[in-house]
Protein backbone atom coordinates (compact mmCIF):
# COMPACT_ATOMS: atom_id res chain seq x y z
CA UNK A 1 0.00 0.00 0.00
CA UNK A 2 1.75 3.07 -1.10
CA UNK A 3 -0.24 6.60 -0.52
CA UNK A 4 1.28 9.58 -2.06
CA UNK A 5 0.87 12.94 0.55
CA UNK A 6 1.44 16.23 -1.15
CA UNK A 7 5.73 16.61 -1.06
CA UNK A 8 6.07 18.99 -3.86
CA UNK A 9 3.81 21.93 -3.58
CA UNK A 10 3.96 24.70 -6.48
CA UNK A 11 2.44 27.39 -8.02
CA UNK A 12 2.01 24.85 -11.49
CA UNK A 13 0.19 22.49 -9.09
CA UNK A 14 1.54 18.38 -7.21
CA UNK A 15 3.85 16.52 -9.42
CA UNK A 16 3.46 12.96 -8.60
CA UNK A 17 5.79 9.93 -9.37
CA UNK A 18 5.35 7.45 -12.32
CA UNK A 19 2.27 5.17 -12.35
CA UNK A 20 -1.49 5.81 -11.61
CA UNK A 21 -2.80 7.39 -8.62
CA UNK A 22 -6.46 7.68 -7.32
CA UNK A 23 -7.55 10.53 -5.09
CA UNK A 24 -8.89 9.48 -1.66
CA UNK A 25 -11.65 12.07 -1.81
CA UNK A 26 -12.99 12.53 -5.45
CA UNK A 27 -11.06 8.68 -6.81
CA UNK A 28 -10.49 10.65 -10.07
CA UNK A 29 -7.33 8.83 -11.64
CA UNK A 30 -3.71 10.76 -12.39
CA UNK A 31 -1.27 9.47 -13.96
CA UNK A 32 2.19 10.37 -12.99
CA UNK A 33 3.28 14.19 -13.36
CA UNK A 34 2.39 17.68 -12.86
CA UNK A 35 -1.65 17.80 -11.92
CA UNK A 36 -3.57 20.85 -10.50
CA UNK A 37 -5.83 19.52 -7.54
CA UNK A 38 -8.44 21.15 -5.72
CA UNK A 39 -8.52 19.85 -2.28
CA UNK A 40 -12.29 18.10 -1.37
CA UNK A 41 -14.02 18.23 1.58
CA UNK A 42 -10.84 17.37 3.71
CA UNK A 43 -8.82 20.44 3.21
CA UNK A 44 -6.04 18.17 1.85
CA UNK A 45 -4.85 16.50 -1.28
CA UNK A 46 -3.81 12.28 -1.27
CA UNK A 47 -3.07 10.56 -3.63
CA UNK A 48 -3.45 6.81 -3.47
CA UNK A 49 -1.59 4.18 -5.47
CA UNK A 50 -3.74 2.28 -8.14
CA UNK A 51 -4.29 -1.14 -7.25
CA UNK A 52 -4.36 -0.34 -2.93
CA UNK A 53 -6.09 -1.62 0.00
CA UNK A 54 -6.47 0.78 2.78
CA UNK A 55 -8.13 -0.49 5.77
CA UNK A 56 -10.84 1.86 8.19
CA UNK A 57 -12.45 1.75 11.54
CA UNK A 58 -15.22 3.24 12.79
CA UNK A 59 -14.75 6.43 14.27
CA UNK A 60 -13.93 6.91 17.96
CA UNK A 61 -13.60 9.65 20.38
CA UNK A 62 -10.26 8.69 21.22
CA UNK A 63 -7.29 5.93 19.87
CA UNK A 64 -8.57 3.58 23.86
CA UNK A 65 -11.99 3.34 21.82
CA UNK A 66 -11.12 2.25 18.65
CA UNK A 67 -13.09 -1.08 17.71
CA UNK A 68 -10.28 -3.13 15.84
CA UNK A 69 -12.00 -6.45 15.55
CA UNK A 70 -14.46 -4.67 12.58
CA UNK A 71 -12.74 -3.04 9.97
CA UNK A 72 -14.10 -2.19 6.69
CA UNK A 73 -11.81 -2.18 2.75
CA UNK A 74 -11.91 0.65 0.87
CA UNK A 75 -10.56 -0.67 -2.47
CA UNK A 76 -8.09 1.87 -5.01
CA UNK A 77 -8.00 -0.03 -8.33
CA UNK A 78 -8.20 2.22 -11.99
CA UNK A 79 -6.55 -0.91 -14.37
CA UNK A 80 -5.26 -3.05 -11.15
CA UNK A 81 -7.31 -6.51 -11.34
CA UNK A 82 -5.43 -7.17 -7.52
CA UNK A 83 -5.02 -4.79 -5.04
CA UNK A 84 -3.18 -5.36 -1.64
CA UNK A 85 -2.49 -3.41 1.55
CA UNK A 86 -1.36 -4.05 4.70
CA UNK A 87 -2.93 -4.59 8.28
CA UNK A 88 -1.30 -3.99 11.37
CA UNK A 89 -3.33 -4.78 14.99
CA UNK A 90 -2.09 -3.04 18.39
CA UNK A 91 -2.90 -6.94 19.67
CA UNK A 92 -0.32 -9.04 18.13
CA UNK A 93 1.57 -5.61 15.97
CA UNK A 94 2.42 -7.75 13.52
CA UNK A 95 1.92 -6.94 9.72
CA UNK A 96 -0.84 -8.73 7.62
CA UNK A 97 -1.32 -8.80 3.99
CA UNK A 98 -4.88 -7.81 2.74
CA UNK A 99 -5.35 -8.73 -0.71
CA UNK A 100 -8.18 -8.12 -3.05
CA UNK A 101 -9.59 -9.23 -6.25
CA UNK A 102 -10.62 -6.79 -8.51
CA UNK A 103 -11.59 -8.14 -11.46
CA UNK A 104 -14.96 -8.50 -10.91
CA UNK A 105 -18.30 -6.40 -10.32
CA UNK A 106 -17.63 -6.20 -6.69
CA UNK A 107 -14.16 -6.90 -4.76
CA UNK A 108 -13.68 -9.72 -3.38
CA UNK A 109 -11.46 -10.53 -0.40
CA UNK A 110 -8.67 -13.45 -1.36
CA UNK A 111 -7.34 -14.05 2.36
CA UNK A 112 -8.42 -12.94 5.79
CA UNK A 113 -6.84 -11.63 8.18
CA UNK A 114 -6.19 -12.95 11.71
CA UNK A 115 -7.76 -10.71 14.81
CA UNK A 116 -10.57 -8.99 12.81
CA UNK A 117 -13.48 -9.52 10.34
CA UNK A 118 -13.19 -7.81 7.05
CA UNK A 119 -15.85 -6.35 4.74
CA UNK A 120 -16.12 -3.64 2.15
Amino acid sequence: MDVFPILRMFLLGICSPEGKWIDYQTEKVYEGGWHRIEAGSLPIIMLVRDGSVLPHLKLAQSTAEMDWSKMSLKVYSADKKQAEGLVCLPADNRIQVVKVDCGKAKPQLLNQVEGTSLSF
